[in-house]
């Protein structure tokens, strides 16, 4: 038996449930998770997407079983991490070959990045628009309401416009219409 435990000894074979080799595991797996989702996160640049299209990078079968493999970033606990929403969008739009195939194209980045832009501008716009101001907040005073309290007789618009009797002062600044039909308050 003796011979035995020289045996494991010179081999270095770890105990079962050695710390050393769980926490080599665990940073292997950190290390994965690290790399898999900096990858997921440039797949939001299109031209990145263009560089591994010139590349031949997506006309390899192990390449694109390694995108679909990656789709597992779409689940609720892992999507948590990712900065960059557009690029799980890139991933579902990777599974395609046509989609893969125009990203050749320098002009297909450009065209995929100008609709990212308008994408980002106009989901900006639409939710400003679409979050209320709190009550209280500077400019949210209703039209017509009056600074000095309710028996006061100067009045502020929302734009800081005086009025009176809840119309806009003579001195407010307007402007006339390129073709002269109307007054714009400027």
């Amino acid at each position: 038996m003796e011979g035995d435990d020289s045996a494991n000894t010179s081999l270095n074979v770890p105990a079962q449930g050695d710390a050393g080799v769980e926490a080599s595991q665990n940073d292997e797996q950190l290390t994965r998770f690290q790399v898999e989702l900096e990858f997921i996160q440039c797949l939001a640049n299109p031209f990145y997407l263009n560089h591994l299209a010139q590349h031949g990078h997506f006309e390899q079968k192990e390449f694109v079983n390694y995108l679909k493999y990656l789709l597992y970033w779409k689940e609720p606990q892992y999507v948590v991490f990712v900065k960059y929403p557009a690029c799980l969008h890139m991933l579902d739009l990777l599974q395609e070959e046509v989609f893969r195939r125009e990203l050749t194209s320098p002009m297909c980045a450009k065209f995929v990045e100008e609709q990212l832009l308008l994408h980002w501008q106009y989901y900006a716009f639409r939710k400003r628009m679409a979050t209320p101001a709190p009550p209280g907040a500077p400019g949210t005073q209703p039209v017509g309401a009056s600074e000095e309290g309710p028996g006061g007789s100067q009045a502020t618009a929302a734009d800081g416009s005086n009025l009176t009797n809840g119309h806009a002062s003579a001195t407010a600044a307007t402007t006339s219409a390129p073709n002269g039909d109307r007054q714009v308050p400027v």
